[in-house]
């Protein structure tokens, strides 16, 4: 029986209340293009609220010491602009890409990114990648609505 689940950052969040969906289509990838869209629109509200609209909330302040280096103006995960571009602009050479018919995974290409996600001794966490509750409540309710019309056709 095919299963759907969608992990973000090692949490696992599995759809009980999807299996009769998922246990009727054999092929997810229509939707893919649809969860790609939101997860590039949410990361510009992300970066956009300096991390606030993420999960864990707003990302640590920056140390004095960074903050007297680093030009003015730039947000926190933002130096060059890589890294925030990666995941805002959604095309083949930034986002990490990978799918099939029952797996979609999401990400970035940017080297500094785990740095930043996991934190380091010197570093303190700041989740590029945050994704909140509402998002995958409405991932969940994007493919229950698409899912209930390919099953009600047959």
């Amino acid at each position: 029986m095919p299963n759907l689940t969608i992990a973000l950052n090692g949490n696992i969040k599995a759809g009980a209340r999807m299996k009769k969906i998922v246990s009727g289509i054999d092929d997810f990838r229509p939707m893919w293009k649809g969860i790609k869209k939101d997860f590039v629109s949410f990361e510009k509200l992300l970066f956009s609220t300096q991390g606030a609209r993420g999960k864990h909330g707003r990302w640590k302040a920056l140390s004095p010491a960074y903050r007297k280096r680093k030009p003015p103006g730039l947000g926190i995960l933002v130096l060059g602009g890589n890294l925030r571009d990666s995941l805002t602009v959604g095309n083949a050479d930034t986002i990490s890409e990978l799918s099939s018919p029952h797996f979609m995974k999401l990400g970035t290409k940017a080297k500094t990114a785990a740095w930043h996600q996991n934190g380091t001794s010197k570093m303190p966490k700041r989740r590029p990648i945050d994704i909140d509750d509402s998002l995958t409540d409405k991932w969940f309710k994007r493919i229950q609505v698409w899912g209930s019309k390919i099953l009600s056709r047959r």
